[in-house]
């Protein structure tokens, strides 16, 4: 969860190589315990569950038998993470004879210990946080591979926690509530875990347990990105997950769709006999609870937020956008880097680091240090459209004190493989409005004139449109596709000038022009507000498409308003070979 690109010597079990006690967290986790048994499945050498048996009793003595040191660095998440990773160790170790009596007697002794602190050290939060499901799982997990080593009221707490925390932080639609898909991946993998335990054991498990579990897998689908990476969002990485995708379905269906499998939860459920199959998917999932909305098909990914804030892992992104298409990122969330409270922690949970709309350099989300914030957004409401080859998102946000109000409309196109975004914003008085759009690292900006940037990708070659009168500029911005790692990519800025309305629109894609229009309202010859009628076209090879805004109601005057002579009403018209459809 935490990897580091420089490497270590670790020599003691208490001394830090670098001053940073998260390398003793880590250490004590024992999750290389993984890989020698791995090593020792794949040669049948006995010499790797030796080692990985040396290591268990290792820690036994350094860290356990004494006392001054017993619980100076090994926190209740450590300890879970612990037992989960001894669980299918310990298994082997027995089934191999390689524990004398006196062994199982300590090991027995030393997992009751560490059970019995979990307990006593369990705070009520812990039932709404990634660590108290990490607490839970490894107790269940060990029991269940290692039946009546734990004492059965040790068991029996941690399967009433394990329930309710399942159900306070998944929400109906499966999303994990801190808007983190790392620590979703963290929360399903260990629940997994004990899923498959249990059933390998034929212990009985509530049912709704794996009716969650279910709900998970199929919004984790959504959180991976064409490439099998996890999409970016909040305190992630961008690490590889489908095999973890590809074993969750082996052990919640029973359908064998690829060749990759993690290891972890596949030793706790083994699912030799499964048959390929495909997914059946639908192209977008629409996460109203939570306010994560996918568009996925092929190679193309659209993901929009607006939701609460979560937990201290999640950022300031309401109405961030995420776009790849072709297989190429376009538009990213830049990462998270440390978690140590400094410029660059505090500037990646920014608005500043997010492709969202800033007013006078600020949004509504600050943050105060690595985990708390000064203020956050208001999500007042999201609307959906689907429709043939379109795909059409709103999504409105308030600051905390109700004086600037945020929409946001982002339309999919998907014949022609682009993503439209207009922006309408209400702050009364003179501002100045930018909008930040964070280019994925392969991506290689230029800009072509005042309002077009050319975005250039190692397999294809993307635009990028605004309005004319903005001001557009290509800066450097930190880049962390994962933690401890900080490469640079660069973000788009778009800035204007205005008072009280705010309206322009970004265009990203595969077409070739966008250019704003003018609007005409029945009855007069005055020049429209942009609040009230708002146009431009985008053109391909061989079509164009026009976007009309009305985003005020008309209360004064004819309601009726004419682009390019053909009439339109309504907060969102599209105009396709002349004909107008209302969309919002």
């Amino acid at each position: 969860m935490e990897p580091s690109p420089q490497k270590y010597q670790l020599i003691d079990w208490q001394t830090s190589p670098n001053g940073d006690p998260e390398w003793l967290f880590v250490l004590k986790r024992q999750e290389y315990l993984q890989d020698l048994v791995y090593a020792y499945l794949v040669t049948d050498k006995i010499k790797y569950l030796k080692k990985a048996k040396y290591y268990i009793f290792a820690w036994i003595k350094n860290n356990y038998d004494i006392t001054s040191v017993r619980y100076s660095t090994w926190r209740t998440i450590d300890t879970g993470i612990r037992l989960l990773n001894w669980a299918p160790t310990v298994d082997l170790l027995k089934k191999q004879h390689l524990l004398t009596t006196k062994e199982l007697k300590k090991l027995g002794e030393v997992v009751n210990e560490q059970a019995q602190y979990l307990e006593n050290h369990y705070i009520e939060k812990y039932d709404l946080s990634n660590w108290g499901v990490l607490i839970t799982t490894g107790i269940l997990t060990f029991d269940a591979v290692n039946l009546r080593m734990i004492n059965e009221e040790r068991v029996d707490w941690a399967k009433s926690k394990f329930t309710i925390q399942m159900r306070v932080q998944v929400d109906s639609e499966g999303m994990h509530w801190e808007q983190s898909p790392l620590y979703f991946v963290e929360v399903f993998r260990s629940a997994l875990c004990v899923y498959g335990a249990y059933q390998s054991a034929q212990i009985p498990l509530k049912s709704e347990i794996k009716k969650i579990l279910v709900k998970m897998l199929q919004a984790f689908e959504y959180q991976i990105l064409p490439d099998g990476k996890l999409l970016q969002q909040g305190d992630t990485d961008t690490i590889p997950v489908r095999d973890l995708f590809n074993s969750a379905w082996n052990i919640l269906k029973n359908k064998n769709i690829g060749k990759k499998f993690d290891f972890l939860t596949s030793m706790f459920d083994f699912h030799l006999k499964a048959t390929q199959k495909s997914l059946e998917t639908r192209p977008f999932f629409d996460g109203f609870i939570s306010g994560n909305f996918v568009n996925k098909e092929s190679k193309n990914y659209l993901h929009l937020f607006n939701g609460n804030l979560g937990s201290g892992h999640g950022h300031a992104a309401n109405g961030h956008v995420d776009v790849t298409i072709g297989g190429e990122n376009l538009l990213i969330d830049p990462g998270r880097y440390t978690y140590v409270n400094s410029s660059i922690r505090r500037l990646l949970k920014s608005g500043s680091a997010h492709n969202v709309l800033l007013v006078d350099d600020q949004y509504p989300i600050v943050p105060k240090d690595s985990w708390k914030f000064k203020e956050v957004a208001i999500p007042i409401g999201n609307e959906v459209r689907h429709l043939k080859n379109i795909d059409a998102y709103k999504m409105v946000t308030l600051n905390a004190k109700n004086e600037i109000y945020r929409t946001r409309y982002v339309v999919w196109l998907k014949d022609q493989e682009t993503t439209v975004i207009i922006d309408a914003l209400r702050a009364y008085g003179k501002h100045r409005a930018t909008s930040n759009w964070v280019l994925g690292e392969q991506i290689n900006p230029k800009q072509i004139d005042s309002n077009n940037v050319a975005l250039n990708g190692q397999k294809n070659s993307y635009n990028f449109f605004t309005a004319a009168g903005n001001v557009l500029q290509i800066d450097e911005q930190v880049f962390s596709p994962r933690y401890n790692e900080k490469e640079s990519t660069t973000k788009i800025s778009v800035s204007r000038n205005f008072t009280d309305y705010y309206i322009n629109f970004t265009v990203i894609g595969k077409i070739k022009n966008a250019q704003k229009i003018a609007v005409k309202q029945a009855g007069t010859e005055q020049k429209v507000p942009a609040e009230r009628g708002y146009a431009f076209k985008i053109s391909g090879e061989t079509s164009e498409i026009t976007f009309v805004l009305q985003h005020l109601n008309t209360f004064v005057g004819n309601k009726l308003y004419y682009v390019d002579e053909i009439p339109t009403y309504g907060e969102l018209n599209l105009i396709i070979e002349r004909k107008s459809f209302r969309v919002f």
